[in-house]
């Protein structure tokens, strides 16, 4: 089954937690609370996302993270093809590079159009759809105070 590496799943969960948390710069140290994404790992994601276009950075004072644009202007497959590369899916069932798979694979028909259709879905799946149900997944459990139970 076709899935989403961990890098770019975090970064949804990033991106989802920065949408939740209202739209305005969010510090590091929060969205890694509220996703649960170990500090050091969040920041790599963040520099990459900044270098892609998707997030803006602010240091200093009520500085952090923030989208580049709305929520529902950001795909899935903008985020995956920003972390992983454009040919992050690949384009043979059996691995063969594109040159041999054209002219031997059986499956080399089927690929590419299903290929295309997946991108074509992942583009329609913005973050203010998908980020929501996958953070609450996310997230750490709550912290309460336990005093006097």
């Amino acid at each position: 089954m076709l899935g989403l590496s961990s890098l770019t799943r975090n970064a949804i969960v990033a991106l989802g937690s920065m949408h939740a948390l209202g739209g305005g710069y969010v510090p590091g140290p929060r969205i890694a609370e509220s996703t649960g994404i170990p500090q050091p790992y969040l920041s790599k994601i963040m520099l990459r996302l900044a270098r892609a276009g998707l997030v803006q950075s602010k240091r200093g004072f009520r500085g952090g993270f923030r989208l580049a644009r709305p929520a529902g202007q950001i795909s899935v497959l903008d985020v995956a093809d920003a972390l992983e590369g454009p040919a992050w899916l690949g384009s043979c069932l059996l691995g063969l590079d594109e040159k041999d798979c054209a002219l031997i694979c059986p499956a080399h028909g089927f690929c590419i159009e299903e290929g295309r259709r997946i991108r074509e879905h992942m583009s329609r799946l913005t973050l203010d759809r998908v980020a929501l149900p996958l953070l609450s997944r996310a997230a750490p459990p709550a912290r309460g105070d336990h005093a006097g139970t």
